[in-house]
C-alpha cells in the first residue's frame, strides 16, 4: 500500500478529467485504430477484436474502439446496421464494464488508397474512390470520382446514421478523422478540393459533417475531432501551412460541437512513416504541434497528445507541461495491456516498452492485417490462446540461447512454475538483436531484451552466458526438457573471391565494427529487410562511407510501410550511395565488382569490405546430441527457421506454453 501511494502520489496520468459530459477516470487513451478488418465483414463474429480490446479496457480512461468507414445513405441495405450494432454493443460494454469511456471514428478514404478496400461492408461492383475534385489517389493510379452535390449530401447522411447506430448502441461518442489525408482533411485542401460550388468553400464539408454528427448523437454524446496540426505539404502542393490549420482548428472548436481534439500530422498516405512513426521518429514529436494548438484554442476543450509517446516517463512529462490534457498511449499499450494496472502496483519499472518496431502494429494493418507486436507474442491472439497455466508437473528445462526465442521461451516456462536455465556462447543476452549500438535508434529495439532479462531475474531463471552447450554437459546435468533456440548462420556466399577484400556476414559485420577501422564499404542487400537496413544504418552513422547495392528494385523492398518511408531518407542524410537493380559478380585485387542488371554496367571498385546481406541456414549442430540424451527436445527461433525477431518471440512465447 505504501508502494501504491506513493506511485500514484503526483501522478497526472492517473488523475480524472472532463470531456464533454463524461468524466475520464485517468488521462489514459488509447487513440483509435483499425485492429483488423474483421469489424466490415458481416461474416465475421467479431471475436477476435472484441478479445484485443478486452484484454486492454481496465486500463484507460478513454478507448476508441475503431475506426469505420460508414455506407453512403444510399448504400445502406437491410440487415447491414443491425450487424454493425451487434458488435458496438459488444464493445461498449467490454469498455463501461471497466469504467472507461468508448469511441469511435468516422472516416471517408477519399482519394486515398484504392477502391474496392472495404468491399466486404459493401458488395464492390467496380465502384470508384470519391473525392471532391477528381485527383489522384495517393497511392496508385486511381483517379477519384468527382461527387456530385447529391452524393455528398448521401455520404454526410451515412455518416450520420452510422454515428445514430454507435451511440444507441451504447457507445459514448464520435470521433471524426480529419487527419493524415482522409476526406475531411482533404475537403480544406486547395490540392484536393478546387470545386466551385457550395462544397469548394473549404469549411463547408467541415461544417455540415458536425451539424449531422452533433444532431445524431445528441447534446450528451462525445464528438472528438482527430486533426492535422501540420500536413507536410509545401504551399505549392497545397500545403495550408501550420499557422493557417491552427486558425481553423479555432474556428471549428469555437463553434461549440467538438468536445477534444486528437491531433496529428500529415496529409498523404506517404506520411504514415512520420505519422506512425518507427524508432527512427522522435519521441513526442507531435507534442509541439499539440501544445500550440492547445493554446490557440484557450484550452476550451481537452487535447490529446499523440505520436511516439511510448512510456509513462513521457506522458507525465507532457501533461506537466501543459503541451496536452490527455495522452495517447496506444502502441504502448499493444506491447503492454497493463500499464495503468502496474502503474497502481507501484510497478512502473516492470511495464514492458513499446520499443518503435512497428513490425507488428502499424506495418501489418496497412497489409489490412490484424495487428501484432514485436514482442508482446499474445498482442491480437487474445481470442486464440488461454491465459497461461501453471505446469502440472514443474520440470527442470535448459533453454540454449539467448536470443529472442530462447529468452521469450524462457520467462514463460518459468511463468509456469518450471526451473528454467539459460545458457548460450555469447557473453551477452539478446542475440543478434543484441549487436546494435547506439549509434542509432534502432538501438531502442533492445528494449525487448532489456525487459525480459529484468522479468527474468525477477523469476529466477539462472542465465548462465560465456556457456558452451555440448554433449557433456547435456549428460551431466540432467534436464527434462531442453529447447534449442541456438539461432542461424550464414549461407556461403559461394562468389568468385581471391580473397582480398572480406566478405563479412551482418552479424560478423556488426561485431567488428566496434573494433575494426572500416572507411569505405559495400553493403549487398538481398534480402531487402530490416536486419540489412539497420547494418548500413549502423555502419553510415558510425562515419564509414557506405555503398548499398541490391538486385532487387529498390533498396529494402521488403520493409515495412512505415520504415519504407523512412530508411532511403535517412541513408541519403548519412551520405550512403544506393544502387539498385544491381549484382555481386566477384573480388579481385582488392576490388568488389559489380553489374547493373538493367543497362549491363560494370563497376570494380576498392573497398574495405563486403557485407553480405544474404540468407541464412538454421544451426541445428546440437540437435542430434539433445534427442539422444534428452527425449523431449523443441527447436525453436532460428534454429527452426531463420526468420525476424518478431517471429522468435512468438516461438518462444508457443515453446514456452508446451513445455
Amino acid at each position: 500500500m505504501i508502494a501504491e501511494a506513493q506511485e500514484i502520489q503526483g501522478n497526472r496520468l492517473l488523475t480524472p478529467v472532463r470531456v464533454g459530459t463524461r468524466t475520464l477516470k485517468n488521462r489514459v487513451a488509447i487513440t483509435c485504430h483499425v485492429y483488423g478488418l474483421e469489424v466490415y465483414d458481416p461474416g465475421e463474429s467479431g471475436d477476435s477484436h472484441a478479445a484485443y480490446i478486452a484484454r486492454r479496457a481496465e486500463g484507460p480512461g478513454l478507448i476508441g474502439i475503431t475506426g469505420i468507414v460508414p455506407p453512403t445513405a444510399d448504400e445502406i441495405r437491410p440487415g447491414m446496421l443491425e450487424g454493425f450494432a451487434e458488435k458496438f454493443r459488444r464493445l461498449a460494454d467490454i469498455v463501461h464494464e471497466h469504467g472507461g469511456v468508448a469511441v469511435i471514428q468516422i472516416l471517408g478514404t477519399g482519394a486515398k488508397w484504392r477502391s474496392g478496400l472495404f468491399g466486404k461492408r459493401v458488395p464492390w461492383k467496380g465502384e470508384a474512390l470519391w473525392a471532391f475534385s477528381p485527383v489522384q489517389s495517393d497511392l496508385g493510379t486511381e483517379v477519384a470520382h468527382a461527387m456530385s452535390s447529391g452524393e455528398i449530401e448521401s455520404l454526410i447522411e451515412g455518416w450520420g446514421v452510422m454515428s445514430e447506430v454507435a451511440v444507441a448502441a451504447g457507445l459514448d461518442g464520435i470521433e471524426l478523422h480529419g487527419a493524415q489525408g482522409y476526406l475531411l482533411q482533404q475537403s480544406i485542401s486547395p490540392w484536393m478540393n478546387f470545386r466551385k460550388d457550395k462544397w469548394g468553400e473549404p469549411l463547408a464539408f467541415y461544417k455540415a459533417v458536425l451539424d449531422r454528427t452533433r444532431a445524431a448523437i445528441g447534446p450528451d454524446g462525445i464528438l472528438g475531432l482527430r486533426y492535422a496540426t501540420d500536413d507536410l505539404r509545401p504551399p505549392e502542393q497545397g500545403g495550408l501551412g501550420r499557422d493557417r490549420l491552427r486558425e481553423i482548428a479555432v474556428e471549428l472548436v469555437s463553434g461549440g460541437q467538438i468536445d477534444y481534439v486528437n491531433p496529428s500530422e500529415g496529409s498523404a498516405s506517404y506520411h504514415y512513416s512520420h505519422a506512425i512513426g518507427t524508432y527512427r521518429r522522435p519521441h513526442g514529436d507531435f507534442l509541439p504541434g499539440a501544445s500550440a494548438l492547445r493554446q490557440a484554442i484557450g484550452a476550451k476543450v481537452p487535447v490529446i497528445g499523440v505520436g511516439r509517446i511510448t512510456n509513462v516517463d513521457h506522458a507525465e512529462a507532457a501533461l506537466a507541461r501543459g503541451d496536452c490534457d490527455i495522452v495517447g498511449l496506444t502502441r504502448a499499450h499493444i506491447a503492454d495491456p497493463d500499464i495503468v494496472k502496474k502503474l497502481f502496483r507501484g510497478e512502473r519499472n516492470r511495464i514492458r516498452p513499446c520499443v518503435g518496431a512497428n513490425t507488428g502494429c502499424i506495418d501489418r494493418n496497412a497489409l489490412g492485417l490484424p495487428v501484432r507486436c514485436f514482442h508482446n507474442p499474445e498482442a491480437g491472439r487474445e481470442s486464440e490462446i488461454e491465459d497461461l497455466s501453471q505446469a502440472d508437473a514443474p520440470r527442470r528445462i535448459l533453454v540454449v540461447g539467448a536470443g529472442p526465442a530462447g529468452l521469450k521461451a524462457a520467462e514463460i516456462a518459468a511463468r509456469r512454475g518450471h526451473d528454467v536455465v539459460i545458457m548460450d556462447k555469447r557473453t551477452y543476452p539478446g542475440g543478434r538483436l543484441a549487436t546494435i549500438t547506439d549509434r542509432t535508434s534502432a538501438y531502442e529495439m533492445l528494449g525487448a531484451v532489456h525487459w525480459i532479462g529484468k522479468e527474468l531475474e525477477l523469476l529466477g531463471v539462472e542465465m548462465r552466458l560465456g556457456t558452451e552447450v555440448n554433449a557433456a554437459l547435456l549428460e551431466s546435468e540432467k534436464f527434462d526438457t531442453v529447447i534449442l533456440a541456438t539461432g542461424s548462420k550464414p549461407a556461403e556466399h559461394r562468389l568468385d573471391t581471391d580473397g582480398s577484400v572480406p566478405v563479412l556476414s551482418t552479424d560478423e559485420a556488426m561485431e567488428a565494427l566496434s573494433d575494426a577501422q572500416f572507411t569505405n564499404v559495400l553493403v549487398h542487400d538481398v534480402l531487402g529487410s530490416e536486419e540489412i537496413a539497420v547494418v548500413v544504418e549502423q555502419f553510415a552513422a558510425a562515419g564509414v562511407k557506405v555503398t548499398t547495392t541490391t538486385p532487387n528494385p529498390s533498396v529494402g523492398q521488403f520493409l515495412g510501410w512505415t520504415h519504407m518511408g523512412d530508411h532511403v531518407p535517412r541513408l541519403l542524410a548519412l551520405g550512403c550511395a544506393i544502387e539498385e537493380r544491381t549484382m555481386v559478380t566477384g573480388i579481385a585485387g582488392g576490388c568488389v565488382m559489380t553489374v547493373d542488371q538493367l543497362s549491363a554496367q560494370k563497376k570494380t571498385r576498392p573497398f574495405d569490405a563486403l557485407i553480405w546481406g544474404h540468407s541464412r541456414l538454421p544451426d541445428v549442430t546440437l540437435e542430434d546430441a539433445a534427442r539422444q540424451i534428452c527425449g523431449d527436445v523443441h527447436v525453436i527461433g532460428d534454429a527452426n527457421a531463420p526468420r525476424d525477431a518478431m517471429l522468435a518471440f512468438l516461438q518462444g512465447e508457443t515453446a514456452g506454453r508446451a513445455v
